[in-house]
């Protein structure tokens, strides 16, 4: 007869001992200081996976505000303001740094597109099947003539041409457009209209003469006087006429001068800088606090201790400030001659006033030494992009997939991997042997159930003997 696990010593008149609790015991005298060590282990990489998240968000965020600082585009602001906007207007460009001052500027002439016109009665349709040919540039020079063909089928209708047409010429910038006058026999018209300028200008021609094609206006060239210079292109869209600004010109007023006064706005530029600034102290401060000591109650610090990426990621944010820009001539290389400078603690000061006036007075050798002229960083290349550029550089090499925080987010998730593998060990392990002390009971079980068995018989044996004696 055997008894149960919980009632092993009760056999024996010790009935405030369960063995059920004493195996308890002896299984959790085993796991807790292993799980202790576990769990410790656990909450550090936790934390170490989770700060790294944090840093890269905060890289992602110098990147964009280094970017801010490193392009010429955000660096050339500007306050532009024409005499006369419904002549002229302009806009900063993206790739060039205007010179401030004021610029005189007539439009004699606005580009123009050609516009032909196709006239059709009420209800046309094609007889018979059709192609109308369409041609721009000079046959005689292959390399300025293009020509498509449109293909229609009899019984082509106004708007099935329409269509016809702008798939077909496209590639021409060649636009038709189906418009009702209701005025005339032919109230329909197939208005044609190319790009603007002389150079797209195009030719027509139709092999069955059933549509007659009639010119409405003739492309043009915008002429415009800069500063006393002629200039003509084909757009009223105008980029290279005055060094980083882009003009669109609204209409033509020949005996009209213009002024454009150009002045830049540099107090949008610092605040650029100041949150540059800013954010690269915010990334100083987290790292020298997750690699420095452990505070109690404080989930940073020391969570990177001893972490050789995650300081040398700090070294390589202050060397890039610290360098040289050497790549173009400039009169300004360092930081320092723009107000920004670390103090003895390593902390990076702006001082506004200071980066104004350096700006202000040598505002082009600013852009240059803090773009190297580049639209924006080259992040993907990692060539050369100025004081600025560089830091945005250096940011998103730190935080692409192959970068240091990859591999430190890599070599803590590897950790928990391991770290998961000690626990589920742990737990076959206990399991095992609870296992092991419940059997272990149950035979002891076994035992003393059956020594009682036999301390009974022998009782009665000894009891029985007496009586009869």
């Amino acid at each position: 007869m055997a008894v149960s696990s919980t009632s092993l010593l009760k056999t024996l008149g010790a009935s405030s001992i369960d063995t059920q609790e004493l195996t308890t015991n002896l299984v959790n005298a085993t796991k807790l200081p292993r799980q202790k060590l576990i769990d410790a282990e656990k909450k550090k990489v936790d934390l170490q996976i989770s700060n790294a998240a944090l840093l890269k968000s905060a890289l992602s965020t110098l990147e964009s505000a280094a970017t801010d600082v490193g392009s010429v585009g955000t660096l050339n602001q500007l306050n532009i303001n024409s005499s006369n906007a419904a002549v002229v207007t302009a806009t900063k460009s993206t790739g060039a740094v205007a010179k401030a001052g004021a610029y005189s500027i007539a439009v004699n002439q606005l580009a123009t597109p050609q516009r032909s016109v196709i006239a059709l009665a009420n209800g046309f349709t094609l007889d018979d099947p059709d192609t109308i040919t369409l041609s721009r540039g000079d046959p005689l020079s292959p390399s300025t003539y293009s020509e498509v063909q449109v293909n229609l089928t009899a019984g082509a209708t106004p708007s099935q041409i329409v269509a016809a047409i702008n798939t077909a010429a496209k590639s021409l910038g060649i636009k038709a457009t189906l418009i009702d006058t209701k005025t005339g026999a032919e109230p329909l018209k197939i208005v044609m209209e190319s790009d603007t300028g002389e150079a797209n200008a195009f030719s027509y021609s139709e092999t069955n003469g059933a549509m007659t094609i009639q010119p409405l206006a003739t492309a043009k060239n915008a002429i415009l006087q800069v500063n006393g210079l002629t200039f003509e292109r084909s757009s009223n869209t105008v980029s290279d006429a005055i060094l980083g600004l882009t003009l669109q010109l609204n209409s033509a007023a020949p005996a009209e001068t213009v002024r454009m006064a150009v002045t830049p706005d540099t107090s949008s530029v610092a605040d650029k800088v100041k949150n540059l600034v800013d954010t690269y102290n915010m990334i100083r401060e987290f790292l020298v606090k997750a690699t420095g000591p452990v505070v109690s109650g404080d989930d940073i610090a020391g969570s990177l201790q001893n972490n050789s990426s995650a300081r040398g990621i700090l070294t390589k944010m202050r060397s890039t400030i610290l360098a040289k820009f050497t790549d173009k001539p400039s009169d300004i290389t360092h930081w320092n001659a723009l107000g920004v400078a670390f103090d003895r603690d390593g902390i990076l000061q702006f001082d506004s006033a200071k980066f104004q006036t350096a700006f202000d007075a040598n505002r082009e050798s600013a852009i240059t030494a803090l773009t190297n002229d580049a639209a924006t960083p080259y992040v993907y290349s990692n060539q050369p992009s100025g004081l600025a550029g560089n830091l945005a550089v250096l940011a998103h090499q730190l935080t692409k997939s192959t970068g240091t925080v990859a591999a430190m987010s890599s070599s803590f998730d590897n950790n928990l991997k391991r770290i998961e593998k000690k626990q589920s060990d742990l737990d076959a392990y206990i399991e095992r042997i609870t296992a092991q002390y419940e059997k272990q009971f149950t035979a002891m079980d076994s035992i003393l159930a059956s020594f009682k068995d036999t301390q009974s018989q022998l009782t009665r044996a000894f009891s029985n003997g007496n009586n009869n004696g």
